[in-house]
């Protein structure tokens, strides 16, 4: 019988890339989720109980309509202090920020990118005597999240890209989804 490993990865290519605004929008992944980082989609149902015509006193079962979609991201690690004054500009401010959550590895090895305005609704630094101050962030999606698999190196070098580092991770283009370049942090 022929061996079917799992294909793994390592933890640390689950990668949080956050969006300057600019145009062309560049992403980088902060220094401070270093360590755990958590990519959770949660939907929200209406439940319905169906009761059984027969036997209106048996029990019911319920039927549930999926109505709503989203994604929250973590991440946490050894605080970077630069990132401080990035993070808390960033939780006092009303708008959403274009981010990439990146499983880097190659496509065909189940590579994805989920791209799509975020929240930070959650920033939490802690410190111990004896200890690293740490930092906590949770991201909140803000409407649609697209989700596309990672390009090859050679469908990065027919759309003109840079086929080294991160630029061949970047979504494709297509006229439902927004452009999404990355660079090298």
């Amino acid at each position: 019988m022929a061996s079917n490993p799992v294909k793994y990865a390592s933890g640390v290519l689950l990668l949080v890339m956050v969006g300057d605004g600019g145009s062309p929008e560049v992403f980088t992944a902060f220094c401070t989720i270093n360590a755990v980082r958590t990519l959770v989609g949660d939907t929200k149902t209406n439940d319905f109980n169906i009761p059984d015509c027969t036997d209106p006193d048996a029990l019911g079962w319920l039927a549930r309509e999926k109505i709503s979609i989203e994604y929250t991201v973590t991440g946490q690690g050894i605080l970077n202090t630069p990132d401080v004054i990035e993070f808390s500009a960033w939780l006092a401010d009303t708008a959403s920020r274009n981010c990439q959550i990146i499983v880097d590895v190659p496509n065909a090895d189940g590579g994805v990118i989920f791209a799509g305005p975020f929240h930070l609704t959650h920033f939490e630094l802690t410190g111990d005597r004896g200890t690293k101050m740490e930092a906590t962030l949770t991201l909140i999606s803000d409407g649609e999240i697209v989700v596309t698999p990672t390009l090859t190196v050679a469908s990065a070098e027919e759309e003109g890209k840079p086929a080294g580092n991160r630029n061949r991770r970047a979504p494709s283009r297509t006229a439902h989804t927004r452009a999404h370049e990355t660079e090298a942090a």
